[in-house]
């Protein structure tokens, strides 16, 4: 996942060795000389996540755990995939889940279905060369 923010909070997934699927999110204290685990979440027996995202809250740009983090996961004990955001501010305690949005029953969002990633002035140069203003 990517870095976020000015500081030292990092976010990372968790992946048990030989495993090919991601298992939950964990929430690092970067700094100098070493750091440390702040928060981890599980998705829970079964279900397995998709590469999170992160969605910086509005106003709050300069904090920087100040996120929200995006994730599909899909369980394979319902056959459900679902939309989960969880609240990335939180330390020393699992990282609340907020919303948890289902698909159809059955419907099954394939692992592949994740962000896509570029350095930040070619993410600006493309929305400068895309934006609906561009097309007036």
């Amino acid at each position: 996942m990517p870095a976020h923010g000015r500081h030292g909070s990092r976010w990372t997934v968790r992946q048990p060795d030989g495993e090919a699927h991601f298992t939950g999110v964990a929430k690092w204290e970067i700094r100098p000389g070493g750091g440390r685990l702040l928060s981890s979440t599980l998705f829970g027996e079964g279900v397995a996540g998709g590469e999170p995202v992160l969605c910086p809250k509005p106003g709050r740009e300069n904090v920087s755990d100040a996120v929200w983090i995006l994730t599909w996961v899909y369980d394979a004990h319902s056959n459900v995939s679902a939309l989960v955001v969880l609240d990335g501010e939180v330390r020393d305690a699992a990282l609340p889940e907020l919303a948890r949005l289902r698909v159809a029953d059955g419907v099954r969002v394939p692992f592949g279905f994740h962000g896509h990633w570029m350095p930040e002035p070619e993410l600006l140069e493309h929305v400068v060369t895309h934006s609906l203003d561009s097309h007036k």
